[in-house]
């Protein structure tokens, strides 16, 4: 279980890697419920440690990994008002790294309410995909071309603001 969250820190730190291939052999050694807490755990470390990355070492840092134009098109779009809910939407619709890094560089959040947003923002993401990784395989190969219609459909009534 510690190497399980481990892999998701990294993955969630450094975008390239995914633990997304782990979360159905998880899920079936532990159950959903367990999967999904310790996704929480591993994806909010992550996300916590992109964030602090971003206020310590900021755009120098970022320009390495991110286009600029991006992290900043999505500073552009979090409204002042409202701003927890913001990001607790944007979790749905922006990685989960990239946006990470933008709120640290930013900092239009603090600690404490961007760690409630980013739990609240993936806890429904862990719980759907650890489920969905309990169903045989024909379901899962269904659902994810469903998600990625899924993920088009955001994308393209509005989502994609924060892309271009």
């Amino acid at each position: 279980m510690a190497a399980y969250v481990v892999i998701a820190i990294i993955a969630t730190v450094a975008a390239p890697v995914s633990a997304a291939p782990l979360i159905p052999i998880a899920a079936n050694a532990w159950g959903f419920a367990v999967t999904a807490m310790l996704s929480i755990l591993g994806w909010t470390a992550g996300a916590l440690i992109a964030f602090a990355i971003g206020r310590r070492y900021g755009l120098p840092l970022a320009r390495k990994f991110f286009s600029i134009n991006k992290l900043e098109k999505i500073h552009k779009h979090i409204p002042q008002e409202r701003l927890f809910w913001s990001v607790v939407l944007l979790r749905v619709i922006v990685p989960v790294d990239l946006l990470s890094y933008a709120l640290g560089i930013f900092g239009v959040l603090d600690w404490k309410k961007y760690t409630l947003a980013t739990i609240i923002g993936i806890s429904p993401f862990a719980f759907i995909f650890a489920y969905l990784g309990t169903l045989p395989v024909s379901y899962q190969l269904f659902s994810i071309p469903a998600g990625i219609l899924l993920i088009f459909i955001v994308y393209a009534s509005g989502g994609k603001k924060f892309y271009r």
